[in-house]
């Protein structure tokens, strides 16, 4: 069964808040390189960017 997974643009623990303007549905492979890959920071930058 396909699905989503949330990811926060601001982490919760950087001060981001909760709100699903801080918030992207994700495959679960795209979540997991916005977490591991070394393209994290331009893709978490991206997404900022895409979503103002």
């Amino acid at each position: 069964t396909p699905f989503l997974e949330v990811h926060h643009l601001i982490r919760l623990k950087d001060g981001g808040p909760d709100t699903v303007e801080n918030c992207a549905a994700l495959c679960p492979n795209c979540h997991r390189k916005l977490h591991y890959s070394s393209e994290k920071t331009s893709l978490t930058e991206y997404l900022r960017d895409f979503f103002k």
